[in-house]
């Protein structure tokens, strides 16, 4: 029975990091090339594969006697079977292969440690990348991530606290840096209470927990809303609230922590890993045997000679890249790749010659050498940015702590000299009082007084003198400024005055001008009114002339004129007081065409 591996199926959970690429996606590195139909297929058989394992299950057997109860588990651990096609090898039987191919348990360990790493690394960033989420209690706050650019512009992730409306509403409070509404947050899980209650209890309910986070959040609500100073101790930081306002302090040291191992217990309980059980790859460095110098021997007893000639010199030694790996456990760096190519050889077609192999393998060679090549340039890659980050992370916290560091050395050199400030100020005074206690002790003892007084300064008619010279100048202090007052108060009332004058003028001028036009109003009144008067006598006059015309063309008696001229002049002044307009503007042209 034959095992055939096509090389765009060959990851880096078969032979390590020394051999091969992925085509798998999200689970190794890029194909070491061949698309389509590959020119070379190498194989090796099954059977000494498994013969190999089970000599290692028997030796172990025979080492460590197992009860039946282990071995009737084992027998009914059965294993998923892979969505690929393709037949994935147990950590076992690979350790046997790259044994009898002449590795050491060394450079094994090496490669299983190296698949291992990438593995985990990409399966942790995968993970953080997936279960990067924020957290929401409803009508109190939201703990979640934001993400930012660094100096490198590069998106980083950083922890973010908000308080919720409600919260401030209710309680009159305020938030320190709110988030700015452009921020790119993390996606928001609300609270599970029923997990809480199950995680972190075994006797709590959801009505429990409910209850409680209700209680205590109400209860900081309230002590927050009378402006007392709170701090309270979380696993991600602290929450201080002071003066009715509200802020987290985030620990840099307990939140990554935290987060690694939220992450840890995760991909534990995650379902089995595709490199089979980890537990295999961890070799103490005690159980480490080099199986370089032994010669292993093929079913019938026959040496194989690739496996004898193919060993490692400790000479220009290398250490091992990976940080669990230990440092003992080193490979060889003069290794060529024709004593590469050899050994795989050995482990894959025992048969072959040195001319079929170099016949065969010419193709192998290139793309292994382009590949190796390949996956050296992006390990270094990735090795350099890892660095590059670990290296700005520190610097960042290298800032921060200088910054504090500074921060805290300019308040103590202020404190500091606020200090000596104070002691001089007090030394000032403690001299100046002992100087005015006692006397100067280097004077001589001849003289009862001190120098100053012997020199006059407190004499009394000095002292008397330097208090009229401070009275007289006082009274001129005060005589001036009475005399500035006065003068100010005068000139205010001159110019109240000047304002009066000019306000009366303007009084006297305004009713001059008003008694001018009112008394045009009644010149102009009293002449329409006069010719409207006379314009109505002309009209009674005419109506007087025309009725005695008409009476003398009739010809009427005497009697009869006598008779109708009385009510007629009764009743015609009645007629016209009845008709007749005498209102200002009255025109008689009107009336008669005139």
């Amino acid at each position: 029975m034959k095992k055939c591996v096509r090389w765009s199926t060959v990851t880096v959970y078969e032979f390590g990091v020394g051999l091969g690429g992925s085509a798998v996606p999200k689970h190794g590195g890029p194909s070491i090339g061949l698309a389509r139909k590959p020119r070379c297929v190498w194989s090796t058989a099954v059977d000494d594969a498994l013969m190999g394992l089970e000599n290692m299950e028997e030796d172990e057997q025979g080492a460590t006697p197992t009860s039946p109860r282990a071995k009737d588990k084992k027998k009914s651990v059965v294993r998923t079977t892979r969505r690929r096609k393709v037949r994935w090898l147990k950590p076992l039987e690979r350790v046997t292969m790259l044994t009898k191919a002449g590795c050491s348990e060394k450079r094994i360990y090496r490669m299983m440690m190296e698949s291992s790493e990438i593995a985990m690394s990409r399966r942790l960033s995968l993970r953080v990348d997936r279960t990067v989420s924020g957290v929401h209690v409803a009508t109190f706050a939201t703990i979640t991530w934001e993400t930012f650019t660094d100096s490198r512009n590069q998106p980083k992730l950083r922890p973010t606290f908000f308080l919720s409306d409600t919260f401030i509403k209710t309680y009159g409070l305020s938030q320190k840096r709110p988030p700015l509404p452009s921020a790119t947050l993390a996606p928001l899980e609300d609270i599970n209470f029923t997990k809480i209650a199950i995680k972190f209890s075994h006797s709590l309910t959801k009505d429990l927990v409910f209850s409680g986070v209700r209680d205590m959040v109400q209860k900081i609500g309230y002590v927050a809303s009378t402006g007392a100073p709170v701090s309270i101790t979380f696993n991600f930081g602290r929450l201080i609230a002071k003066n009715r306002c509200i802020s987290v302090l985030f620990d840099p040291l307990k939140f990554p922590r935290a987060l690694e191992d939220y992450i840890a217990r995760s991909m534990i309980s995650s379902p089995p890993s595709v490199l089979g059980n980890l537990d295999e790859f961890d070799i103490s460095p005690e159980d480490v045997v080099d199986y370089s110098d032994t010669i292993a021997n093929n079913q019938d007893g026959q040496r194989r000679p690739a496996t004898t000639t193919l060993s490692f010199s400790s000479d220009d030694q290398e250490a091992l890249p990976t940080s669990r790996s230990n440092p003992e456990n080193i490979i060889g760096s003069d290794v060529s790749i024709e004593e590469e190519l050899q050994m795989y050889d050995a482990l894959l077609s025992p048969g072959s010659n040195a001319s079929e192999r170099s016949a065969k393998h010419h193709v192998m060679e290139s793309a292994f050498k382009r590949h190796i090549t390949n996956l050296a340039h992006d390990v270094d890659l990735e090795a350099k940015y890892s660095f590059d980050s670990q290296l700005q992370q520190r610097r960042d916290l290298d800032a921060v702590a200088l910054e504090t560091k500074t921060r805290r050395m300019c308040a103590e050199d202020l404190q500091r000299h606020l200090r000596m400030q104070m002691q001089q100020r007090e030394d000032c005074v403690l001299s100046e009082r002992n100087e005015r206690r006692t006397t100067d002790p280097r004077t001589s003892s001849f003289y009862s007084d001190s120098e100053r007084s012997r020199q006059g300064y407190h004499d009394q008619l000095y002292l008397h003198r330097v208090k009229e010279q401070l009275k007289h100048q006082l009274q001129d202090q005060i005589s001036s400024n009475e005399q500035d007052r006065v003068t100010t108060k005068q000139k205010t009332l001159q110019d109240d005055r000047l304002f009066l004058r000019r306000v009366r003028n303007e009084l006297e001028t305004i009713e001059k001008k008003q008694a001018q036009d009112r008394e045009e109003l009644r010149k102009s009144l009293t002449g329409s009114w006069n010719r409207d008067s006379h314009m109505k006598k002309l009209v009674e006059v005419r109506k007087k002339q025309r009725a005695a015309e008409y009476i003398q063309q009739d010809g009427p008696s005497k009697q009869d004129h006598n008779s109708t001229l009385v009510p007629s002049r009764l009743s015609i002044p009645r007629q016209d007081t009845a008709r007749d307009d005498y209102s200002v503007g009255f025109d008689i042209r009107s009336m008669y065409g005139d």
